[in-house]
């Protein structure tokens, strides 16, 4: 993956916010541009009536998110494409929610999305695919492709959505499923896919969003997972 490990895979850079910075994360990004990894964190922001208290959702393990991702796929029988959709589309809405098109400076909004060889970085495809509808202007950054036919076909939709890929990122981005990544850029924005992860104690940002309605109720009180309430047919839910 070139070096390259966001914390599922999926990374995001903005150009041209008007927002302000938050603490030292100016001196961990790229001038001009906010970063922002995928999944799984919390952030110390203001709470309103829209924000959930973090403390009722259950923090997953590495192991217990695998435990849920395969009854998900096995048990209930769910496709790869078909949560690849609903993670990537959830991830788009979280970003535009967070950083409206209006609030940026750039008009489209510049976005660098950041793919890992996985199904996470099968997620980042389909949310810049998402972006690029929602009016931001996306290119990707795919540096290892599975030769299977949906990454093919994924990539294929964005190129015919005139999505430009390039071909080298000059940092390194690592981030640790369960111990996250103190030493390196702090993202800003973080998305959690089904539920947080326990790397999540380790984000200081300002938007933590839960994304991917579409855990059934049974497989979430097996595993306690306490997951909030949607409001009306929103796909995300800020929880910081």
């Amino acid at each position: 993956m070139s070096g390259l490990r966001a914390l599922l895979g999926l990374g995001l850079l903005v150009a041209g916010s008007r927002l302000p910075r938050v603490g030292s994360r100016g001196s961990a990004c790229h001038a001009g541009l906010t970063w922002w990894g995928a999944r799984h964190l919390i952030s110390a922001g203001r709470r309103d009536s829209g924000i959930m208290a973090d403390t009722a959702v259950k923090y997953l393990s590495q192991e217990e998110a695998q435990a849920v991702d395969q009854e998900l796929f096995n048990e209930y029988q769910f496709s790869v494409d078909q949560l690849m959709e609903l993670a990537g589309l959830s991830c788009a809405t979280a970003i535009a929610k967070a950083y409206p098109p209006t609030s940026m400076s750039r008009s489209p909004p510049t976005v660098l999305v950041i793919c890992g060889p996985g199904n996470n970085g099968g997620d980042g495809l389909v949310c810049a695919r998402h972006l690029k509808l929602f009016g931001y202007q996306p290119t990707i950054y795919y540096p290892k492709r599975p030769n299977k036919p949906l990454f093919t076909a994924l990539v294929t939709q964005c190129q015919k959505m005139d999505i430009p890929f390039l071909g080298e990122m000059p940092s390194e981005v690592r981030w640790d499923v369960e111990k996250g990544n103190s030493g390196g850029i702090q993202p800003d924005l973080l998305i959690s896919l089904t539920a947080p992860k326990k790397s999540a104690t380790q984000f200081t940002g300002r938007y933590h969003y839960l994304g991917g309605r579409f855990v059934p109720p049974a497989l979430e009180k097996k595993y306690q997972l306490n997951l909030p309430s949607y409001p009306d047919t929103e796909c995300v839910y800020r929880l910081q």
